[in-house]
């Protein structure tokens, strides 16, 4: 990654319109992806004021739909725990390949392990045939490693061994994002009018994926290919992603309306984007 729990970019819906007076209609102002302060909503029960915690509560529902996206400020991530990510995920997609395959992904159940370039294709194809043409002719240009709950019984994280930091730094990690993951949920459930721990029981488990990604340097040329990208449209399958951007950038939101804007990082914040499942759970 960027690391991520769930995976990246859900579709958007786009703003409404407004009409001007005369009824003629303006130009549509480009969609942006809203930035959210959620300091409000985390504050303890002490300090906590209710009416700004209803009010990000709402403004968070908002955004997911209007566009399926926001940037998230005041979430309570420790920056340093997120640097230290950052740079035991780098020294592990430094490796030599022969290293990294030794930890390679076995199974879409267990979904944890090395997944090296061109071995993914994410689109909205459904056809197998046609995502394995697809994959063929102009695979993802990324690899990633997996990493799920370390307590299930059933399925067990591969960790490496050239960094006695790496599986500490990473279960802190996954644990701290779950955290987050819970409070969202509730703001979530609170702005959507229903009881704030309506979702606990079924995220309880942390049956959630740290999804570590990399972007490997490539020439223009190999992107000017035709339907050639990092990692194509697509849509998360689970509740939310939380999206951890470097400043390099590189994510794009599609609106409604097929405009695709740029997710642009902004500092300190973290893009959480909707998933299907939680677009299902919510009747969108």
């Amino acid at each position: 990654m960027t690391p991520a729990i769930d995976a990246a970019a859900a579709a958007a819906i786009a703003a409404t319109v407004p009409a001007t007076l005369g009824g003629a209609e303006d130009t549509p102002p480009p969609a942006t992806i809203p930035v959210v302060d959620f300091a409000a909503f985390r504050a303890s029960d002490a300090s906590a004021d209710p009416v700004a915690s209803a009010a990000v509560a709402k403004e968070l529902v908002a955004a997911f739909s209007d566009i399926g996206f926001v940037m998230l400020r005041g979430h309570g991530l420790d920056t340093s725990l997120l640097q230290r990510v950052y740079n035991h995920a780098a020294k592990f997609f430094a490796l030599p390949m022969s290293e990294k395959m030794k930890l390679e992904w076995e199974s879409p159940e267990a979904n944890r392990g090395y997944s090296e370039l061109g071995r993914e294709k994410v689109t909205q194809v459904m056809d197998v045939e046609g995502v394995k043409k697809l994959r063929e002719f102009s695979p993802d240009i990324k690899e990633s490693l997996e990493i799920g709950n370390e307590a299930s019984k059933e399925f067990k994280n591969r960790w490496p061994d050239h960094d006695a930091e790496f599986r500490a730094t990473m279960l802190e990690f996954f644990d701290t994002a779950h955290e987050l993951h819970v409070d969202v949920m509730r703001a979530l459930a609170a702005g959507l009018g229903l009881d704030e721990h309506t979702f606990d029981r079924f995220i309880d488990e942390k049956d959630n994926t740290l999804r570590l990604l990399h972007y490997p340097g490539v020439e223009r040329a190999v992107l000017a290919k035709e339907d050639q990208m990092r990692a194509g449209p697509h849509t998360d399958y689970g509740t939310i992603t939380l999206l951890f951007q470097d400043d390099a950038g590189g994510l794009e939101v599609q609106a409604k309306n097929g405009d695709w804007i740029p997710a642009v990082p902004v500092p300190g914040a973290v893009v959480v984007n909707a998933g299907d499942l939680l677009q299902r759970w919510s009747n969108d």
